[in-house]
C-alpha cells in the first residue's frame, strides 16, 4: 500500500546531496512521541541515517531559530527530499527526554522521521513481536517504552501496471498504479505486501512521487530462477 500525504513546494537551488535509504525489508514503524512538548506521531526508520522533521510541523511547535543549510537526501527510488536547515529537537517518550539535531525538510511525506542517529544515541531496541520499542540507559535499564501505532493517513493498494518477468537475481524499476479518484500529484510512502517475501520477491520501501495514480518502485527477484508477476498483482 502507499500512504498519501499532500505535496509541499520544492526548492529549486543548487544543493549538496546526501543519501537517505529507507529500510528495504520491514514496514515503517509509527509511535507516539512529544516533540518540543507537542504530542505527535513519528516514523522510526532504521534505514535513514538522520532524523528529519517536516517544515509544516516545525511551524506549529515552539522551537529555537534553526540553522539554514541546504542539501538533498535521495531515497531508494531517487526521490529528492529537500533540506533547508537543521534544528535541535526535544523528543520525549513517556517522561524520558532526548535531544537530537534534526534536518528540516520542505517535502517529507510524514511529519517526523526518527533516524539511526536518534536510534543509536538512545540505545533503542525495536521489539517487533511485542510491537513496541525500548530506550535503554548506560546501565542497561529500560527508561522508556512506546507501543507501535497504526497511521491514520489514507492507505491504498498498489498494483502492477503490466505483466512482468524478472530474471534470476535481478532488480528492476517498475511501473505501478493505484485505484483512486485522485488525479493530482502527491507524495506517498510505499509499504510492500508481506506475502511477497516468502516468494523471495522484494519490493523496496520508498518515498514516491505519485502522479495521476501512477508511480515507479524498485523490485528485486532474489530467486535463482525467473519469476513472472501478472498484471494487477498487489505489491503493497
Amino acid at each position: 500500500m502507499w500512504t498519501i500525504r499532500s505535496p509541499n513546494t520544492n526548492l529549486k537551488q543548487n544543493l549538496s546531496t546526501t543519501n537517505f535509504i529507507p529500510s528495504k525489508l520491514s514496514s515503517p514503524i509509527f509511535i507516539n512521541v512529544q516533540v518540543n512538548r507537542k504530542q505527535q506521531h513519528a516514523i522510526i526508520d532504521t534505514g535513514s541515517a538522520v532524523t528529519i522533521i517536516n517544515k509544516k510541523l516545525l511551524k506549529n511547535i515552539h522551537h529555537k531559530k534553526f540553522v539554514y543549510k541546504q542539501k538533498l537526501h535521495k531515497s531508494a527510488n531517487s526521490t529528492s527530499i529537500n533540506i533547508i536547515g537543521e534544528i535541535q529537537l526535544q523528543i520525549k517518550i513517556q517522561s524520558y527526554k532526548t535531544l537530537i539535531l534534526a534536518d528540516v525538510a520542505t517535502n517529507l511525506i510524514t511529519d517526523l522521521l526518527l533516524g539511526n542517529d536518534w536510534i543509536t544515541k538512545n540505545n533503542v531496541i525495536i521489539d517487533s513481536p511485542r510491537q513496541c520499542i525500548f530506550l535503554i540507559n548506560k546501565y542497561y535499564r529500560t527508561v522508556a517504552t512506546a507501543l507501535f501505532i497504526k497511521p491514520t493517513d489514507l492507505q491504498l493498494p498498489v498494483l502492477l501496471t503490466d505483466e512482468l518477468t524478472l530474471p534470476p537475481y535481478s532488480e528492476k524499476l517498475i511501473n505501478v498504479k493505484t485505484l483512486s479518484s485522485m488525479n493530482n500529484t502527491t507524495d506517498a510512502l510505499f509499504e510492500p505486501a508481506q506475502n511477497l517475501y516468502s516468494k523471495r520477491i522484494l519490493p523496496t520501501d520508498a518515498i514516491l512521487k505519485v502522479e495521476n495514480n501512477t508511480s515507479q518502485i524498485m523490485i528485486i527477484n532474489a530467486n535463482d530462477h525467473q519469476r513472472t508477476l501478472s498484471k494487477n498483482t498487489k505489491l503493497g
